[in-house]
């Protein structure tokens, strides 16, 4: 079948990176680049594994569940004891892991920034029309009272 991409003639080894890539949610851009196939043929491999890429996230999630679980645990056994930040991290690092593979939303934590300047943000196009007012409308780049500018 000349011309279209089937992913059959994909040696197992590398058939196997496709599936685990795609299992761990790299986009298929970077899988095909990666190991240097075609993005139809990623794309064949990983609509025909598309089954088995879900149970292995489901596998993945499983696991970082059970992580997360006896992680906690420890932290609250060991909260009095110097071996605390390496339990929080591996907690923290399977929390994240969790809420990657489940895609629950009510897992992603928002960040939003406050932007408490004193001056109001303004969004103008710059335009051929409209670029030389909008230089001039520019502060000076150099002080008044900048005793080096005053000399020259």
């Amino acid at each position: 079948m000349a011309g279209q991409s089937t992913g059959e003639r994909v040696p197992g080894k590398k058939y196997r990176q496709v599936v685990e890539a795609a299992a761990v949610g790299d986009p298929t851009n970077r899988i095909a680049r990666n190991l240097k196939l075609s993005w139809p043929t990623v794309r064949a491999i990983i609509q025909r594994e598309s089954r088995d890429i879900a149970d292995r996230k489901q596998e993945l999630l499983d696991q970082s569940l059970r992580i997360a679980r006896r992680a906690a645990n420890r932290i609250e056994d060991t909260i009095d004891e110097a071996n605390l930040s390496q339990a929080n991290f591996v907690y923290g690092t399977a929390t994240d892991k969790i809420g990657q593979l489940s895609g629950d939303p009510a897992l992603i934590i928002r960040h939003e920034h406050l932007h408490a300047h004193a001056h109001q943000h303004r969004f103008e196009p710059i335009t051929a029309d409209n670029y030389l007012a909008i230089i001039d409308a520019l502060p000076d780049a150099v002080a008044d009272d900048d005793p080096k500018v005053a000399e020259s």
